[in-house]
């Protein structure tokens, strides 16, 4: 997997493309939150069940990971993704 960089984050490009080849399944929502807090959010119990195994994958791959919060209805759960 190739991982491009956008100030020192990974770019929102290269979290979707990881996100599909981890999983494709998976729910997260990227678009809004990450361009301001660079973090990643889901809400559904499928994702949260993954995001374990996902969260290693991003490690694996060079993509450095934060803080995270498992998700629990209503809230939604957060992983914050960290510059290189």
């Amino acid at each position: 997997m190739k991982v491009t960089y956008s100030k020192g984050y990974p770019s929102l490009k290269s979290l979707r493309d990881a996100s599909n080849e981890y999983d494709n399944r998976m729910h997260l929502y990227m678009k809004d939150n990450y361009k301001y807090s660079h973090c990643i959010n889901w809400q559904d119990p499928y994702t949260q069940q993954k995001i374990d195994g996902f969260i290693e994958f991003l490690n694996n791959n060079g993509i450095k990971t934060g803080s995270y919060r498992d998700w629990e209805s209503p809230t939604t759960g957060r992983l914050e993704i960290l510059p290189k």
